[in-house]
């Protein structure tokens, strides 16, 4: 059993193996869920404790061990935009304006959409 996890937990106690991960202020990424109207960018702030990685980097390890890692070799940035550009929103405008509210991107590109 492999876990990976930012803190040892109970589960980690029972695992074989135990990846240490980065938290939310040690990675890069995007926050967006179904309770909240918002987009957020989130940076780096401080760097991981350890050997800690990102989810992100542990899954590039294993994808390259598993002879398929090129899938991961585009940088973060890219794909962070890949990822927003379905609510009509560019990586630099979430940098510079964050957070946005999503829905409102939304109900403005399905105004202007024609049919």
């Amino acid at each position: 059993v492999v876990t990976v996890g930012q803190y040892l937990t109970s589960t980690g106690l029972y695992s074989d193996l135990v990846l240490p991960c980065t938290g939310i202020f040690e990675t890069e990424g995007v926050l967006a869920n179904n309770r909240s109207h918002w987009i957020q960018l989130y940076e780096k702030a401080v760097e991981g404790p350890g050997e800690s990685k990102s989810d992100f980097d542990i899954f590039s390890e294993l994808a390259h061990r598993f002879g398929f890692g090129e899938a991961f070799e585009t940088p973060m940035e890219d794909m962070i935009a890949k990822v927003i550009e379905p609510a009509g929103i560019t990586y630099e405008e979430l940098k510079e304006k964050r957070p946005l509210k999503w829905w409102v991107l939304i109900i403005s590109l399905i105004k202007t959409a024609s049919f």
